[in-house]
């Protein structure tokens, strides 16, 4: 605690992609435990719903007597019992079906000098009248999988039909960068808990339109078990 000022002397700040981390609540609440009112925490999860981000509100606020912050949410932090809204400013439009559209070809592992080598990881179609994409990964193969990517309103969503005999649904939102993306699973279809395996969180980091890092995160008990990241360019045809 900072004597002049009364205020907490560390701040914590989240976002999406840390409060939806795997074991994420349980690593926060040891840190909270531990130095208590030295923290303040500041809930900011713009893309989660209000249910999930007051859950993780509340669990933050049982830890310790730490200040709690909910930013953008003052429904949330009411709900919550937190010392303060901190209001932010606006939020960039949520992703939408053309991104994915807009990678309609072959994506090719690249090699060292940012060439496709001859690994094809993924193929993207445009399909349905142009109300979806099929992406397939590693087609042809035995390890052959599709994600199916469309609109629900103002959400980009998509499954993934998963070769562990589950279907996980995400909801896409705007990563760290601009353009970036990043899913977050909202459930699974074969999956009686979120404690089985299931690949629980994307990510795409773009470096141009023919060029991007994706990462997908296997996790198992709450805890990643497997990363899967390759950096993938587009094959222009000839």
């Amino acid at each position: 605690m900072n004597r002049r000022t009364g205020l907490p002397r560390l701040h914590l700040v989240t976002s999406d992609a840390v409060l939806t981390t795997a074991g994420f609540l349980d690593r926060a609440q040891a840190l909270l435990e531990r130095h208590g009112a030295a923290v303040a925490v500041h809930v900011r999860g713009h893309g989660l719903g209000g249910a999930r981000l007051l859950a993780i509100a509340r669990a933050l606020a049982a830890a310790a007597p730490a200040m709690l912050l909910v930013n953008d949410r003052l429904d949330v932090a009411l709900a919550a019992g937190a010392r303060a809204s901190h209001p932010g400013g606006e939020e960039p439009a949520a992703p939408t079906l053309d991104r994915i559209k807009a990678l309609a070809g072959d994506w090719y592992v690249a090699d060292e000098n940012g060439a496709p080598t001859g690994a094809l990881v993924s193929s993207y179609r445009v399909t349905a009248g142009g109300k979806a994409v099929l992406e397939t990964i590693h087609p042809g193969t035995e390890m052959e999988m599709v994600t199916v990517y469309h609109q629900d309103g103002d959400d980009l969503v998509l499954t993934h039909y998963c070769m562990l005999d589950n279907q996980p649904h995400y909801v896409a939102r705007n990563g760290e960068r601009d353009g970036d993306l990043v899913f977050e699973c909202q459930g699974a279809s074969n999956l009686e808990s979120e404690d089985q395996a299931h690949m629980h969180r994307g990510s795409l980091r773009f470096d141009g339109p023919d060029r991007y890092e994706s990462e997908w995160l296997l996790t198992e008990n709450g805890e990643v078990k497997e990363r899967v990241a390759n950096t993938l360019v587009r094959k222009k045809a000839n």
